[in-house]
């Protein structure tokens, strides 16, 4: 996070901002019904668009959980923070929302997360939205099989709240996205 320096003629100083806060960062509050380890979508368990704490998917198909045990068979790593991470199928349609609160206007933050994918049908052409404040970041996916990886993306706070949309968009196949532990420094 940068700083920003202000004056006034009575006094000097510098201001640190704010740490941004991100409700359920790393997917691990979840509505019931999920068994803890198979990756289905939220439909599969009875559950709302609003089945993860703090994020609204606009469709209960393509979004859901993922446990490690799934994941071990798609070689793709150990799940970075927790238990759970967030599956998402590419489509033109589907997202989950969630606003990052406690930011100072006007203040540059950096958006860390783990990234990872597994091929589902053959293709290519995946690529991963991250969409802050209608700000588009893509992230193309080039490998069929995405160990987790660390990703980042730095925004200029023009509030003190704003909008986190995550996306697949895919032109063919079915590169399926599973994302983690978002954090900020």
């Amino acid at each position: 996070m940068g700083s920003v320096i202000w004056f006034n003629p009575y006094n000097f100083g510098v201001m640190t901002p704010s740490t941004p806060v991100l409700s359920n960062p790393s997917f691990e509050t979840i509505g019931s019904g999920w068994n803890g380890q198979s990756a289905n979508w939220i439909s599969d368990f009875g559950g709302s668009v609003n089945w993860f704490t703090g994020w609204t998917a606009s469709s209960t198909q393509g979004v859901g959980p993922v446990g490690q045990t799934a994941l071990t068979g798609w070689s793709i790593g150990n799940i970075p923070s927790g238990t759970v991470a967030l599956l998402l199928e590419p489509s033109l349609t589907i997202s989950i929302t969630n606003t990052i609160t406690g930011l100072t206007n006007g203040s540059t933050y950096t958006l860390y997360f783990y990234l990872g994918s597994y091929t589902y049908a053959v293709g290519n052409g995946t690529t991963l939205q991250v969409i802050i404040n209608g700000n588009i970041t893509p992230y193309t996916i080039t490998s069929s099989t995405l160990p987790f990886t660390q990703q980042s993306i730095s925004f200029t706070a023009t509030s003190t709240s704003a909008s986190l949309v995550l996306k697949v968009l895919a032109t063919t196949g079915d590169i399926r996205v599973i994302l983690d532990n978002f954090t900020f420094a």
